[in-house]
């Protein structure tokens, strides 16, 4: 039994059989609560109390730091998430509470997350021991803590020279607005002048982008860029949409740049191996396989325009600068990976590179949102290049060439 009524009264509300929402609540959003969505919940019902509970049966109300302590405790004792600072998450869950409450102080049942707040709460669960970590001059910096972050600090010592040259060739996609340059993504270099990223980063910069995607067109005024290096030497006007992929599983787009008399960062090379990405074992006894994910890291820019403590004790400031970001293939599924690498707004169109032979394995898009309860890692999804079908896509990867 925890040690205070206010922990028992928690720990209670947490376990008991849950209610079924309003149809306000997060109804785009499978409705069955996991821990980390009975968590939320019972910090929003506390914090809705106005701080109106007695803690541990005096006649104070509780105190916000109290609620935070007992929110603490709570994912300490039941695991809601596992190899986790349990005061990260309880700070901030209760952050991001607290600022949906803010938005509809007279109507609890309005409880709907915007995009970046489930971000920074994707965030602190995804991202752990797993770093992102910036840039000094053009070359990648180790990690400031040990502990979790040691094997990262060994990969780089180890690799450094070739993450740099790796690193150099991806760049930020920007477009015109508002009299300043916005970045919408990430693209990396091929052959010749071409640059790969995301089709819905690609749709950001044409004239109509719910037109067929045949149909597509840069718009001049939007001024599209691609730029390698933080100086702004190293940056190229996009002079065009080579290829953009119509199908709905395949979130690709391979821009050309006008690159004038400047020579751009070399083409990266990309690995078709499927076991680069992962291996299945045969356990004894076990009647299916086990995938076993192998160790790759994304390189791209991702930004957080209003960082949380949870952002920014992983990115500091999420400001679009490059980023090395670590992690696993967690699994793979028909043309898709997904992986537990840091990831933010930004990172759309970032390459997934094999640890091992720091060629190209996978771009990636997004996140799945099946699980937007608890966040877990693998919601991070990529292409996975080994399981691309052939066709003009896989041709113009493989060659360099439109």
């Amino acid at each position: 039994m925890p040690s205070s009524p206010f922990l028992w009264y928690v720990s209670w509300l947490l376990r008991r059989p849950p209610t079924p929402p309003p149809t306000t609540f997060m109804s785009d959003l499978d409705t069955d609560r996991t821990r980390v969505g009975r968590l939320m919940q019972t910090a929003r019902a506390l914090l809705a109390k106005g701080g109106s509970l007695e803690s541990s049966g005096e006649s104070a109300p509780l105190a916000q730091n109290d609620i935070s302590l007992a929110l603490e405790q709570y994912v300490r004792q039941s695991g809601v998430v596992d190899d986790i600072d349990p005061k990260l998450v309880a700070t901030e869950v209760l952050s991001q509470v607290k600022s949906a409450l803010d938005k509809s102080p007279e109507d609890e049942t309005q409880f709907r997350l915007s995009d970046e707040e489930w971000s920074s709460l994707e965030a602190i669960v995804q991202v752990t021991g797993r770093p992102a970590l910036g840039y000094k001059e053009e070359q990648v910096e180790m990690p400031n803590e040990v502990g979790a972050n040691q094997h990262w600090a060994v990969l780089i010592a180890t690799a450094r020279t070739t993450i740099n040259q790796v690193s150099s060739s991806v760049g930020r996609v920007s477009r015109k607005s508002k009299g300043t340059q916005e970045l919408i993504g990430t693209a990396w270099r091929i052959g010749e002048s071409l640059v790969v990223t995301n089709r819905h980063v690609a749709a950001r910069l044409v004239f109509q982008p719910n037109d067929p995607i045949s149909s597509w067109e840069l718009e001049p005024g939007k001024i599209p860029r691609v730029c390698f290096d933080a100086s702004g030497l190293q940056e190229f006007s996009v002079k065009g949409i080579v290829y953009c992929s119509p199908e709905d599983a395949v979130d690709l787009a391979i821009l050309q740049l006008d690159c004038g008399g400047n020579t751009p960062p070399p083409p990266l090379r990309l690995d078709w191996a499927p076991e680069s990405i992962g291996v299945e074992i045969f356990e004894p006894g076990e009647p299916k396989p086990t995938f076993k994910g192998k160790q790759i890291y994304l390189v791209g820019h991702p930004y957080h325009r209003v960082a949380s403590n949870a952002v920014a004790k992983v990115f500091g400031n999420a400001d679009g600068s490059k980023r090395f970001s670590p992690g696993y293939v967690t699994s793979i599924e028909e043309t898709e990976l997904e992986h537990d690498c840091s990831t933010l707004g930004g990172n759309s169109g970032s390459c997934v590179l094999s640890a091992g032979s720091h060629r190209v394995v996978g771009l990636h898009h997004g996140s799945r949102e099946v699980d937007r309860w608890s966040g877990r890692g693998s919601a991070n999804v990529a292409l996975a290049f080994s399981r691309l079908p052939g066709g003009p896509a896989t041709a113009i990867l493989k060659s360099g060439r439109a």
